[in-house]
């Protein structure tokens, strides 16, 4: 289930980002081929201008929609790594702090704590529901020191 929510995702993002590149690569041939036939003579210099400032501007959106993309994945990946160092340290973390300290750390992790009839019972957070989810996968997800990126950048 997680294996196939994260292959979905990085499809997602493989496809929007080969989706921009090819946006900005037809940009760009077409102000090549428009500034080619302005120098030809065969477009006058008013619609040149006209056509030039509305691909500057689409051009800028898909770049920033780009960064946007790269930057996102960026940060997801970064993200995971803190995430996944800090539960891997946890136990540890746990046993050196005092009774508040314990507290804030499991409120961090856990919601919906209940105690009925002297049984406790809570959730994951969504976060660490998927580490427990990605800790029972027989297959270990990729490296999130950079080597398993999501993407080719």
């Amino acid at each position: 289930m997680l294996k196939q929510s994260l292959e979905e995702e990085t499809e997602h993002h493989n496809t929007a980002v080969a989706r921009l590149n090819g946006e900005l690569e037809q940009i760009k041939r077409r102000m090549n081929q428009a500034y080619l036939d302005k120098l030809d003579g065969r477009i006058v210099d008013e619609f040149w201008a006209e056509c030039s400032a509305q691909w500057q501007a689409d051009k800028s959106r898909a770049m920033e929609k780009l960064v946007r993309h790269c930057q996102a994945d960026s940060a997801y990946l970064d993200e995971d790594a803190r995430l996944v160092d800090g539960a891997s340290r946890a136990v540890d973390l746990y046993r050196r702090h005092g009774l508040v300290e314990r507290r804030g750390f499991l409120a961090t992790i856990l919601e919906n704590v209940q105690v009925k009839d002297g049984r406790v019972t809570a959730q994951y957070r969504q976060a660490f529901k998927i580490l427990s989810q990605m800790a029972a996968e027989t297959v270990p997800p990729p490296s999130a020191s950079g080597r398993g990126r999501r993407s080719q950048k």
